[in-house]
C-alpha cells in the first residue's frame, strides 16, 4: 500500500510511476474537489473509475433544463474529465489532496470501464494546466450565456449536449450544474466549439448562477445550526463535480462544525481498543455481523494499539482529522472498536 499527498507526489509524477512500473491496482483519492473518488490502473492504462454522481434530486433545484441524452451516455467523457481535473486541485484549491494506492481491487467492481493510456492522460493533463490561465481569462464570467450558431456536423456526446445548452441560452454556471462538469472541464470542451464557429459566449449582466443560489441556501442552513443538512448540499455539489473555490471555502466552515460534533461522540481522551481479533489480510472479521472493511478503515484499524487515545490517533494517521474521526466512528458502529475511558 502506498499513500501520500499531491504536494510531495504530484498527479503527473504518480501517473508516470504507474506507466513505468506497470503497476496494477486502485488509487483512492480524497481532495477538496473529490470525495470517494477512485481510479483503477492496469498494464499502463486507466481501466476504470468510480461512477459519476448527480445532484441529489431532493435538493432545491434552481435549474430545470436537462440534455436529451441519457446521463450514462455522458459517463465516458465526464469520467475522463474528472481524472484530468486532478491536475488542477493544487492550482484551484491551494490545498493538496491525498491518495492511497493498493493492489487489492476487490471492493471496486462497481464503476465505469475505461481504456485510457496513462501516458496520454499525463500529457493531456499537463497541457491543460499550461493552457488554463488563458482559458480562465477568456471565459471569466460564469453568468455569460451560450448562444448557438451552427448545430450541423458531427460532434461527440458531450459536445452535442453543449450545443443543446447553447440553443437554450444557458449560462456557463447553469451548464456546469446541468452536466456535472468542473469549470476546467467545461471550458476545455467549450473553446473548440467557439473556434469552429458553432457557438459563442455572450457576456451579460444577468445573475444566472444556480451554484451560487445553492451556496446561499447552504449558508442559511449553517446559520440555523443545521450542519448535517448544509454538509449534504455541499457533498452533493462535490460528488456532481461542481468543484470551485466558493464551495471549498464554505466546506471548511462546515467541516469545523462537523469535527466539533464528532468530538462530542468520540472523546479526545478515550482510548480505542479492538473489540475482537480482525483478520486484515482477508479483509474480514470473525464476528459475522460486520461487513468487509474498506482500505481506509483497515489502515486506521492497524494503528489502534490500545495505548493511543483519540487525539493521539488523529495526529498519528496521515489522513485528515475529519476523515480519521469518521472512520473511527464507523469502526465503533460496526463493533470492531470499543472506546474506553482513559
Amino acid at each position: 500500500m502506498l499513500s501520500g499527498d499531491f504536494t510531495t507526489f504530484p498527479m503527473s509524477d504518480l501517473l508516470q510511476w504507474f506507466d513505468q512500473s506497470r503497476k496494477a491496482g486502485v488509487l483512492e483519492i480524497e481532495s477538496p474537489s473529490r470525495r470517494g473518488f477512485w481510479i483503477r490502473v492496469a498494464d499502463r492504462a486507466i481501466v476504470g473509475t468510480s461512477r459519476p454522481s448527480v445532484l441529489d434530486p431532493g435538493l432545491p433545484r434552481p435549474l430545470s433544463w436537462k440534455p436529451t441524452v441519457e446521463a450514462n451516455a455522458l459517463w465516458a467523457d465526464t469520467s475522463r474529465d474528472r481524472i484530468l481535473d486532478l491536475f488542477f486541485d493544487q492550482n484551484l484549491w491551494h490545498k493538496p489532496g491525498r491518495f492511497t494506492f493498493s493492489d487489492e481491487a476487490g471492493d471496486f467492481e462497481e464503476g465505469i470501464a475505461l481504456d485510457l493510456p496513462v501516458q496520454e492522460i499525463t500529457l493531456d493533463g499537463l497541457r491543460r494546466l499550461d493552457e488554463w490561465a488563458h482559458l480562465d481569462r477568456a471565459f471569466a464570467d460564469e453568468a455569460a450565456c451560450l448562444v448557438l450558431l451552427d448545430a450541423s456536423g458531427e460532434t461527440g456526446v458531450c459536445e452535442s449536449a453543449l450545443l443543446e445548452a447553447a440553443a437554450a441560452r444557458l449560462s456557463l454556471a447553469e451548464v456546469r450544474l446541468a452536466l456535472g462538469l468542473s469549470r476546467p472541464a467545461l471550458l476545455y470542451r467549450l473553446e473548440p466549439l467557439c473556434l469552429q464557429g458553432r457557438l459563442r459566449v455572450d457576456r451579460q449582466d444577468g445573475t444566472a448562477d444556480p451554484v451560487g443560489e445553492l451556496l446561499r441556501q447552504t449558508k442559511a442552513l449553517l446559520a440555523q445550526g443545521q450542519i448535517n443538512e448544509a454538509a449534504h448540499v455541499l457533498e452533493s455539489l462535490l460528488l456532481a463535480d461542481i468543484a470551485e473555490p466558493r464551495i471549498g471555502e464554505l466546506w471548511q466552515e462546515v467541516e469545523r462544525e462537523q469535527v466539533a460534533a464528532l468530538y462530542q461522540q468520540l472523546s479526545p481522551l478515550a482510548v480505542p481498543r479492538l473489540a475482537a481479533p480482525v483478520n486484515l489480510a482477508l479483509n474480514t472479521r470473525r464476528a459475522p455481523a460486520i461487513r468487509p472493511l474498506k482500505l481506509a478503515e483497515q489502515e486506521l484499524l492497524g494503528r489502534i494499539n490500545g495505548r493511543f487515545d483519540v487525539a493521539t490517533l488523529v495526529l498519528a494517521t496521515p489522513r485528515r482529522e475529519i476523515e480519521t474521526l469518521r472512520g473511527l466512528r464507523q469502526l465503533v458502529r460496526l463493533g470492531a472498536v470499543q472506546l474506553k475511558p482513559s
